[in-house]
């Protein structure tokens, strides 16, 4: 036996036995003139190899994560371009992943692992889409002409650490032209005779899409003649180590000062985020996001200087409306930053009087050591971890202590609080029992109440998600209403007040709610989809839910509620519902559960969702 690091790409295709099911034949015999024609000559020209066949996929290795990506990206194009004449139900859809990691050769097989990893990370690329681990999207960053999506860190089956993973989103062209390895030496490609150049910006469109339905709200839709703007992520360009987390909280912080101006319409940060590692020009990120203007720049903290160059642009025609470069002392940060909210919104065609401007302020602070404890508070938060969570406490309880009006540091420190009580994360932050975990909850209460002294959008929605969960609607959808008013651009505002909307029985305005969060959020987190799923079954377009759920359920594989929907709906429509029965069996689910989760204030509407999942064959309670 030989250990050794490879390049793994795992591939199956979606629905692979339902298709089987309705024409064995026909299908195993297009699945197997895929592989002869398209997939074995692809990676023989990528220098790969074929480990093992799975019936509907297989697993290759390469001789750099390189040659295993770029191969990817040609599959997937070429399939979909193979069957342009198909119809859609019998087009195949293949789910792709890479990965670069240690494994054990023997007899021609590879195990360990490398191979487990790239296993489970298939599952979460979408049809016809290819996700890639953090280590693999290091080394393809700087090489490769896409876009890296981040998706978060998952905890894969038997894999004990979690892994970060991205999506791999293609430019808008449809040519393949010749690449070259990081060698120099030119790659071999595969020509796609006939390939359509509308198919475009195959992966991330799919991906985005999530039904067919018109009159689909839009970015442009959404800003209705106000001026829009994204803030891209600030560069870090060589800050100290352990400062790194500047640019990237700044970066949030002026997002979260222009979402509170009701005039401007602000694409969200996850959005913005997505761009990170990519090259795109700012054309490209305004036809892409929809918005017109584009804020980005780079930031520099050593010790107790500072250095801030910004520049913002015009996106339809590329050209700059100014460059400013913002020098000196740490402790001088947030007048530099209320001098770039105001210079960005002096430059935009806006009337806004001081009281207005006064609004983006909102919640924030004075004190610049309350501020960086905040930041690097924000900056633990963003990675969703238990250990991340229990970390960032003590930052902010620096920052509420420097300003114990600091509204912004106050409503983290209530969300930690609540995603703990929630997560069941009391031993982490020192509750020894289960029965002791309400303190999670009343802490979080008691900090929102000094929070909502000087309120943020973020407050109010931890008070939402606290009056859900105590069983209050119409609280809930005021408290949205509230995070609404303090800042209009907020997806999850939207999200929350979909979600409000649909228990107290205001199933089309949930909708419109839902789908607006959705183009404003445009990386939205697949509980959107799940939310928009659970919606149109509410209302009856039960194929338009179940394309929606598909998604959410690619996306999310773990996600309860994603596959209860889900199989509520198949059920109505009367398709099998195997596969999803066996999981719910396998996670005892129970409809009674739902019945608490899911509180419709009208009986009607949970009686729609009970009965489909009864006629599924989902238990009533564990009696």
């Amino acid at each position: 036996m030989e250990r050794r690091i490879v390049a793994i790409l795992a591939a199956d295709v979606v629905g692979f036995s339902h298709m089987v099911e309705r024409e064995e034949t026909d299908t195993l015999l297009r699945q197997k003139t895929i592989m002869k024609s398209i997939v074995d000559p692809a990676i023989e020209l990528h220098e790969g190899r074929i480990i093992k066949t799975t019936g509907d996929g297989f697993l290759a290795e390469f001789p750099s994560v390189f040659s295993a990506a770029n191969c990817a990206i040609e599959l997937q194009r070429s399939i979909q371009a193979s069957q342009a004449e198909n119809v859609e139900e019998k087009q195949f859809r293949y789910r792709m992943a890479v990965h670069i990691g240690d494994v054990v050769a023997d007899e021609g097989d590879l195990f360990g692992d490398g191979v487990n990893v790239v296993s489970r990370l298939e599952a979460f690329a979408a049809p016809g889409g290819i996700v890639v681990s953090d280590v693999a999207r290091k080394l393809l960053q700087k090489q490769l002409p896409v876009r890296f999506v981040s998706e978060g860190k998952k905890q894969l089956k038997n894999i004990s650490e979690p892994v970060r993973i991205y999506h791999i989103s293609l430019g808008d062209t449809g040519e393949v032209h010749e690449t070259v390895e990081p060698s120099g030496k030119p790659m071999k490609r595969i020509t796609i005779a006939g390939y359509v150049g509308g198919l475009g910006p195959l992966l991330l469109g799919m991906w985005f899409t999530v039904s067919n339905y018109v009159n689909r709200p839009t970015a442009s839709d959404l800003s209705a003649g106000r001026p829009s703007i994204v803030v891209m992520p600030f560069k870090d360009t060589g800050s100290i180590q352990g400062q790194d987390y500047f640019a990237d909280g700044l970066t949030h912080d002026i997002t979260t000062d222009l979402s509170q101006l009701p005039e401007l319409f602000v694409m969200s940060r996850t959005s913005a985020y997505s761009y990170q590692s990519a090259s795109a020009g700012p054309r490209q990120i305004s036809q892409e996001l929809g918005v017109r203007y584009i804020l980005s720049g780079n930031v520099r903290k050593v010790e107790e200087t500072i250095r801030i160059n910004l520049t913002l642009v015009d996106g339809t025609t590329g050209g700059e409306v100014w460059a400013e470069r913002f020098d000196g002392a740490a402790e001088d940060i947030l007048s530099f930053q209320d001098r770039i909210v105001d210079r960005v919104v002096s430059s935009l065609p806006l009337e806004l009087d001081v009281q207005q401007i006064a609004r983006s302020e909102i919640g924030g602070t004075k004190n610049p050591l309350a501020f960086d404890a905040y930041l690097q508070a924000l900056d633990l938060y963003g990675d969703g971890t238990v250990e991340s969570f229990a970390n960032a406490v003590p930052y902010l309880e620096v920052a509420t202590k420097l300003d114990p009006d600091y509204g912004r540091a106050l409503a983290l420190l209530a969300s930690i609080y609540f995603e703990a009580w929630q997560n069941y994360w009391h031993v982490e932050f020192g509750y020894e029992s289960e029965v002791e975990r309400r303190f999670l909850k009343k802490a979080a209460e008691e900090t929102l109440e000094s929070a909502r002294e000087n309120p943020t959008a973020l407050a109010f929605l931890v008070t939402a998600k606290i009056m859900r969960v105590d069983g209050k609607i119409d609280e809930m959808i005021l408290q949205a209403v509230n995070a609404l008013e303090v800042e209009p651009n907020s997806a999850d505002a939207l999200y929350t007040r979909a979600l409000a909307r649909l228990l107290n029985g205001e199933t089309h305005a949930a909708l419109t709610d839902i789908e607006k969060a959705i183009v404003t959020n445009r990386i939205h987190p697949a509980y959107f989809l799940t939310l928009k799923g659970g919606i149109l079954f509410s209302l009856g377009r039960y194929e338009e839910a179940a394309s929606v759920l598909e998604i959410a359920r690619m996306r999310e594989p773990s996600s309860r509620d994603a596959l209860m929907f889900n199989v509520a709906t198949l059920s109505v429509l009367g398709r099998s519902i195997e596969a999803e029965m066996r999981e719910v069996r396998r996670l005892g689910e129970r409809i009674h559960i739902y019945k608490t989760r899911w509180r419709f204030k009208n009986d009607g509407d949970w009686d729609r969702l009970a009965d489909a999942l009864r006629a599924a064959g989902v238990p009533e309670s564990y009696l």
